[in-house]
């Protein structure tokens, strides 16, 4: 009791530092690391590993840092973890509110996930359920999390919540902060695009994604999952450019040294303070689990050269620090690329008014996305659940990772990063708002309340919270989507020829200031409806196209008894969008073959494969119809030439369906492995 007593009043008395330097000080030689961990049981779902756990509390203890673990509800009614977890009580412990089985059972709440995809967001997270079955999911853990410790949590996990369930757990459970997913668009049946990028924020009572111009007192703080690139997070498709080792250790020659890219540049911004979060699942692999231990090392080495402003914190520590500072905008997070530094920047510029992303690559300066921000700008879940995975897009004027210069456009999922070099798509560059050329050396400074440009010794640019100012003409690369050009029009999205929202340019020579304004904010509800593709590309129901639905051959040649024939239909809209369709499609063969299966339709993009499979060596044609919709293709069951070499010697025409099957794996495999 008496040890207990005096780990208690050492951490208060630590605690109290922190808090009393921090309120303070206005330096913005105040860096915070934050350490934020996920804990799953051994349920269903992506089950965790008492070891991993043991793991990384030994790692924390060794270096003597404080962090928060989030624990699922099934380590709330686990005896191994609760007892790891009360033998180490010098931690902050939440919630993290992904929806199980057992939560849902205890909630009394009807749980649809399965076991192959209970990752979706409309299963996973409470955005999938009514206000009154969140309230009993909420609940049902709360009250199971007070029986363990004896009080509630007062930070919550999830990768998406709805403002509705955000508000009632600060309300009602006194939760400070919470921690939401990355600047991510569709990865893990999540997309959380537009928001305010690694800099935690008070969100608006309406909507997590918009930030509050002041510290909110009815909403938790917002922080993102962990550290993301500055430079290439935006609109990439591999998940491989944040600080988590799962994440960077997937990517070809990036390790350790791309942590510390990450992180010492978080750690070299230009505003008040600096900031970095950092953290992994237990339910990640071993490998991942060594990487966290050798990051942690690392931290340590950063805290040791400046104890006193280098700070490790739990969640809740930092939200009461910076409760207690005054908000200042705009705020600023910029990177460099890895190899080739100031040859190739970005700098993400947030405001309670805008978002910009200026980049600096090809010797170029211009602007990739715009983003508006309006209090009265709603979440989509508020009181609507999720039916197919997880979309927040914030109103946008300018997106160049989703929309590009091209003739044809591409299709609505496709996503590209915005650099303007080393492209591998051919004849496609983002959408962009192009201020100079041969622009090589450039300056930023953020003071008063205002970014500005420097081109070399001279003034060039000025980011205010509420506008943005250039000196010299801009040109504007538009893409060729109609969709996009039918409704943002003269920088503003515009519905039966008003404008919405968006910017408007005043030109003076040799000035250019671009204002940002919202005129009917209020319409958003019914623009996500209008212009589904653009701003809320949830895949439901809506009749297909037959003229934009089409059939890919993913391999037309398959071994006969190893592997089956894939195709992969597409169901397409009148806006050549996905679409879900409520029925199977007829698939056939003119000649009877062994089995045709037809999988789950696909989330994100719609697709559905369909495979064919055959023990014997033959060629048929497969047949698709569905609501309008035909095609027929053929399809080839080569024989094992590896195994039946003296058949295949005998019939050069099926030897010939073996080599093509050959070939196409290996081209296959070669273009995952470059992917």
């Amino acid at each position: 009791m008496h040890r207990l007593l005096f780990c208690l009043l050492i951490s208060f008395f630590s605690f109290f530092a922190l808090i009393s330097a921090g309120a303070a000080a206005q330096s913005p030689d105040l860096n915070f690391t934050v350490i934020i961990n996920q804990v799953r049981g051994d349920s269903c779902c992506s089950p965790g590993s008492i070891e991993h756990f043991a793991f990384q509390l030994a790692e924390l203890k060794k270096n003597n840092f404080p962090a928060t673990f989030a624990l699922r509800y099934d380590v709330l009614t686990d005896q191994k973890y609760l007892d790891l977890a009360k033998s180490n009580q010098q931690f902050e412990y939440a919630a993290f509110l992904e929806i199980i089985p057992a939560l849902a059972t205890e909630a009394g709440v009807k749980y649809d996930g399965s076991a192959e995809f209970w990752y979706e967001a409309q299963d996973a997270y409470l955005i999938g359920y009514t206000q009154e079955e969140r309230a009993k999911l909420i609940d049902a853990y709360m009250e199971k999390f007070r029986e363990v410790f004896g009080e509630y949590p007062t930070t919550t996990v999830a990768w998406m919540i709805d403002s509705w369930s955000l508000r009632y757990l600060k309300e009602k459970y006194g939760v400070q902060v919470h921690e939401l997913t990355r600047e991510q668009y569709g990865t893990d049946s999540y997309a959380l695009y537009g928001g305010p990028p690694h800099y935690p924020y008070w969100p608006t009572n309406e909507w997590a994604l918009i930030p509050s111009a002041d510290v909110n007192p009815q909403m938790p703080l917002i922080v993102r999952q962990t550290i993301t690139d500055p430079v290439h997070n935006y609109g990439d498709t591999t998940n491989s450019y944040t600080s988590q080792p799962n994440d960077y250790l997937e990517r070809a020659g990036a390790n350790l040294d791309y942590f510390k890219h990450l992180f010492y540049q978080a750690h070299t911004q230009q505003n008040d303070y600096t900031f970095a979060l950092i953290g992994l699942e237990n339910s990640m692999a071993p490998e991942y689990q060594a990487e966290f231990g050798r990051q942690l090392a690392e931290v340590k080495k950063w805290q040791e050269r400046a104890p006193l402003t280098h700070r490790v914190t739990t969640a809740h520590e930092f939200a009461i620090w910076l409760s207690q500072q005054p908000q200042s905008w705009p705020r600023v997070y910029h990177g460099q690329d890895q190899e080739l530094g100031e040859h190739s920047q970005a700098w993400w510029i947030t405001t309670p008014t805008y978002r910009a992303r200026l980049r600096l690559d090809n010797q170029e300066l211009y602007i990739s996305d715009l983003r508006i921000y309006h209090p009265s700008f709603t979440d989509p879940y508020y009181d609507y659940a999720a039916r197919n995975l997880g979309w927040w897009i914030v109103p946008f004027v300018l997106d160049g990772s989703r929309f590009f210069h091209q003739d044809p456009a591409p299709e609505f999922t496709d996503l590209a990063r915005d650099n303007l070099t080393d492209r591998k798509e051919e004849h496609l560059t983002p959408t962009r708002l192009k201020h100079a050329e041969n622009f090589d050396e450039i300056t930023l400074k953020l003071e008063d309340n205002r970014l500005t440009i420097y081109e070399g010794s001279n003034t060039y640019a000025f980011f205010d919270p509420e506008k943005l100012l250039f000196i010299g003409e801009s040109k504007k690369y538009l893409t060729d989507n109609s969709l996009l050009n039918k409704v943002i029009v003269n920088n503003a999205w515009e519905y039966q020829n008003q404008p919405l929202w968006g910017f408007q340019g005043i030109f003076r020579q040799p000035q250019g200031e671009y204002a940002f304004f919202t005129g009917d904010a209020d319409s958003l509800a019914e623009q996500r409806q209008e212009h589904y593709p653009l701003l809320f590309p949830e895949l439901v129901d809506r009749p297909i196209n037959p003229n934009h639905t089409h059939v890919y051959n993913n391999n037309q040649y398959a071994i006969a008894g190893r592997n089956p024939v894939r195709l992969v239909l597409f169901p397409r809209d009148q806006y050549n969008f996905p679409t879900q369709i409520t029925y199977d499609p007829t698939v056939s063969t003119t000649d009877e073959i062994d089995a045709i299966t037809i999988k789950r339709q696909h989330g994100n993009n719609g697709m559905i494969f369909m495979d064919f499979e055959n023990t014997d060596p033959t060629a048929t044609t497969a047949e698709i119809k569905l609501d309008g919709f035909s095609t027929t293709i053929p399809i080839y069951f080569a024989p094992n030439c590896k195994q039946k070499i003296f058949y295949c010697l005998t019939h050069p025409r099926q030897s010939w369906w073996y080599v093509k099957s050959v070939l196409a794996d290996r081209q296959r495999a070669a273009e995952m492995k470059n992917q």
